[in-house]
């Protein structure tokens, strides 16, 4: 067997090579004790999702899933090539008073249909709609001060 060569690095622990076994279509990796130890229990079952690099690298995570698998395992790409993984338990967020209500309030006018959502548009798109919806103010406004400073003349 060729020796192993160490391709995950970082803050990682428990790292050990997998036994891998492909017959039929199909593969099948074999755990060695020190990872099946930090996978826990395996009553609900496995999840497992493959994490594709832009390089066509893949990285597969598993994780114990059913009950009291301890919340999901969220997978964000922040980059090319970079991925931040946490676990979200639901216990992290903290919203502040202020900010629950105006959630509050947005959530009801939603509900009643008294929210007008905007379109997804670009910055340039947007500018030039809230300039011509601003056009008459200011022109109402560039009146007033030409008139003001005739009458001051």
């Amino acid at each position: 067997m060729a020796e192993f060569q160490q391709l995950i690095v970082g803050d990682v622990e428990a790292m050990t090579e997998v036994t891998v076994n492909t017959k039929g279509g199909s593969m099948t990796a074999t755990l060695k004790k020190a990872l099946r130890e930090r996978l826990g229990s395996l009553a609900g079952g496995l999840a497992g999702a493959a994490v594709q690099f832009t390089t066509g690298q893949a990285v597969v995570l598993l994780s114990p899933g059913g009950e009291g698998a301890g919340g999901q395992v969220r997978v964000y790409r922040i980059g090319k090539n970079r991925f931040e993984i946490e676990l979200d338990t639901g216990e992290d967020e903290e919203v502040d008073d202020v900010t629950a209500a105006f959630l509050q309030i947005k959530r009801s006018q939603f509900i009643k249909g008294e929210l007008e959502l905007l379109p997804p548009v670009s910055a340039a798109q947007r500018r030039a709609e809230s300039d011509a919806r601003l056009e008459p103010g200011r022109r109402a406004i560039a009146a007033l001060k030409a008139a003001a400073k005739t009458a001051a003349d």
